[in-house]
């Protein structure tokens, strides 16, 4: 019998994760983030998809699922604003 392949805990996290990445490489080259803001975003992304990972493992609870959104729109609206000149 084949078990179906892990999924996500969170539907969208690595696409997510992927488009923040983006967003932090674009405000790098263009000048609006700093190496050190870079890298700092850079940072928390990483540690969002670890933490994901880990939620997975275990099963993914409610206020797991709740830190996982909340953790990704920060990170989202930080590397907008900063992309769009907000600071």
């Amino acid at each position: 019998m084949r078990w179906p392949a892990p999924s996500p805990a969170l539907p969208g996290v690595a696409r997510e994760l992927g488009q923040a990445d983006r967003d932090i490489r674009a405000g790098r080259e263009s000048g609006q983030l700093s190496r050190r803001e870079a890298r700092a975003l850079r940072r928390e992304s990483r540690q969002i998809g670890v933490l994901e990972a880990r939620y997975r493992r275990g099963g993914l609870s409610a206020s797991e699922r709740a830190e996982l959104e909340s953790r990704i729109a920060a990170l989202r609206s930080v590397t907008g604003a900063r992309r769009s000149g907000h600071r």
